[in-house]
């Protein structure tokens, strides 16, 4: 989505069992919808934060349709690269245009439109954009380190040569050194990536490779060409994926070396961080609601309506016709109630 700059993104193929929706970590909202014991077809609507406000209420149809209502116009999504749009609204299309390039290990291309749409609320895009931060961890590394470091002697070396008339003043000096940190820290280290951090650059590198043999796929004309690059993107493939899990595998080892290291010498902010992020408990699932006949309820009126209904049922129960008759116990156990002793206390504290 980022890559294509799409904030409604459909999903055919989600084989995902059921219907509802979840928060990721970035705060993206999934509607997904499928079947409701087989991991097979399905649909799913990503939205990113900004129009994931926009969201009023939405309806999973079937495994192959689901509609979204928002405070704009409805539209439905569709496998099959197909976006419906209500005829009443077919002038809001701007244009409609199809990414081959979009690599996904599908047979499905990406269809992608511009919609004009008019949304209660405008956030202004100064304000949609957040510092970028450098990658710092890089520094870690002794080659990164010294590049870094020689970067930043050749920058202020060449500002050191310069004629500088305000020499004296101290705003202007501050602004100079962060101006030259900045530049150099994004010319050696670059920027943070929030989604991934996991990957490596090896493996980046192979997902480049495998982009590239998409786009040679797609121009090939040739059926044993095809068949060539075919089998070729499909090897790729397997090593992205082989190379991702290792990453991820290496990636939760290190965090968890960092907690034990750090619960040893009692930082427990970063034993809570690193368990934070391990445990996922960013991820916000809402389980679907169902009323009585099975039908899942997607608006939150109704969903608190069966609620009610549902708490209603089985708190407000008659009392019981007999009362409670609890059968004794065979005898009374023997339970040691004195205060501990010093050996249990000694014993205790070498634990």
């Amino acid at each position: 989505m980022k890559r294509y700059r799409l904030d409604i993104l459909g999903i055919s193929e989600c084989r995902w069992v059921g219907s509802g929706r979840l928060t990721t970590n970035d705060g993206s909202l999934i509607l997904y919808s499928g079947h409701e014991s087989t991991h097979s077809h399905g649909v799913a609507i990503i939205l990113s934060r900004e129009k994931a406000r926009t969201l009023m209420e939405w309806e999973p149809i079937s495994w192959s349709l689901e509609e979204p209502f928002f405070h704009t116009r409805p539209f439905i999504s569709s496998p099959d690269d197909h976006i419906i749009i209500n005829g009443k609204w077919q002038k809001s299309l701007k244009d409609v245009r199809v990414y081959r390039g979009a690599d996904a290990k599908s047979d499905h291309f990406l269809v992608a439109s511009s919609i004009r749409l008019k949304h209660r609320k405008v956030i202004p895009q100064s304000q949609q954009q957040k510092r970028k931060r450098p990658e710092i961890p890089k520094l870690k590394c002794p080659l990164t380190k010294t590049a870094f470091v020689l970067e930043l002697k050749n920058r202020f070396s060449a500002l050191a040569g310069e004629d500088r008339t305000e020499a004296d003043n101290v705003s202007q000096k501050w602004d100079t050194i962060k101006s030259t940190y900045c530049t150099t820290a994004e010319s050696v280290l670059g920027f943070k990536k929030k989604n991934k951090e996991w990957l490596t650059p090896e493996t980046w590198k192979l997902i480049d490779e495998r982009r590239s043999l998409k786009g040679k796929l797609l121009d090939s004309k040739s059926p044993r060409l095809v068949e060539q690059v075919r089998a070729a993107y499909k090897s790729k493939d397997k090593k992205v994926k082989k190379s991702a899990r290792s990453d991820k595998r290496a990636f939760v080892e290190k965090l968890a070396s960092e907690a034990e290291q750090a619960a040893a010498q009692g930082d427990m902010g970063t034993v809570y961080k690193i368990t934070k992020q391990l445990s996922g408990s960013h991820n916000n699932y809402s389980a679907p609601v169902k009323d009585k006949n099975g039908k899942t309820l997607s608006t939150e009126r109704k969903q608190a309506a069966r609620w009610v209904q549902h708490f209603k049922e089985v708190l407000n129960h008659p009392d019981p016709s007999e009362p409670a008759n609890p059968t004794p116990a065979d005898g009374i156990l023997d339970i040691n109630t004195d205060p501990p002793t010093r050996e249990e206390v000694r014993k205790l504290s070498l634990l």
